[in-house]
């Protein structure tokens, strides 16, 4: 049998296949290796797995907390019902908290145990979202973090004098002139107060020196001295 994708085996004649470990994965089957995220994005541990599976509208009660099943090369994939499923009208399946293997959107899905059980076949499957331990994919850092290495398990926060809008990013940005972050994990820096400033890649402003002006009252000066000066222009020209 061949591995399915977020599997790999590297030997011959082997009867099961192994699980890309954290930090990578692979969207291939009958693959020896996984491949190693990028840098900019991540593929956490197992601890941290959830999956959800978007189904074609199906009629399936379960209570929160009862085994989901999956059999995948051989290997029974066993998880934790996250969300309870309430009838006709089901659409998605929420699961978590796996005791052996990976979840994989191409096999049959088991709710349930004994005679309550219910099989979601796997041709109603419509969608499998990409969470960010799904072993077929990497998940690009969220804004507020980054990551310059490749095959990582973990994003890395922005410190404090940086900040990140973006998503998948190799590294944060430090804040301009006259702005700040003091928390970590920022998208955007704030202005420093009127009368305070601060230099590049700031956690912090300070009160502007005397006979200075933050940049708040500079600019301010400034547009008052333009509109001076337009209003003397406008007037010499009536005169």
């Amino acid at each position: 049998m061949d591995c399915p994708a977020g599997r790999y085996q590297p030997a011959n004649a082997s009867a099961s296949c192994l699980p890309c470990i954290p930090g990578t994965f692979q969207n291939e089957v009958k693959k020896a290796s996984c491949k190693n995220c990028d840098a900019g994005r991540y593929r956490p541990s197992k601890k941290d797995d959830e999956w959800t599976f978007i189904v074609t509208a199906q009629a399936i009660t379960a209570s929160v907390g009862v085994a989901v099943t999956q059999t995948v090369s051989g290997d029974v994939v066993t998880g934790i019902l996250k969300t309870a499923l309430t009838g006709a009208d089901t659409k998605s399946v929420v699961v978590t908290v796996t005791t052996d293997g990976l979840f994989i959107s191409t096999t049959d899905i088991v709710v349930g145990t004994g005679s309550t059980a219910s099989t979601i076949a796997h041709i109603t499957i419509t969608k499998a979202d990409k969470t960010p331990t799904d072993p077929t994919t990497c998940s690009d850092c969220p804004s507020g973090r980054y990551q310059p290495e490749d095959a990582s398990a973990a994003c890395l926060p922005c410190v404090p004098g940086t900040y990140n809008g973006l998503t998948g990013q190799e590294s944060c940005k430090e804040c301009a002139e006259n702005t700040f972050t003091d928390t970590t994990e920022k998208e955007s820096c704030e202005p420093c107060d009127t009368g305070k400033t601060s230099p590049i890649g700031s956690a912090s402003c300070s009160p502007c020196a005397a006979g200075t002006a933050g940049a708040n009252v500079h600019h301010a000066f400034k547009v008052s001295f333009d509109l001076v000066q337009m209003t003397k222009l406008r007037f010499a020209v009536i005169v």
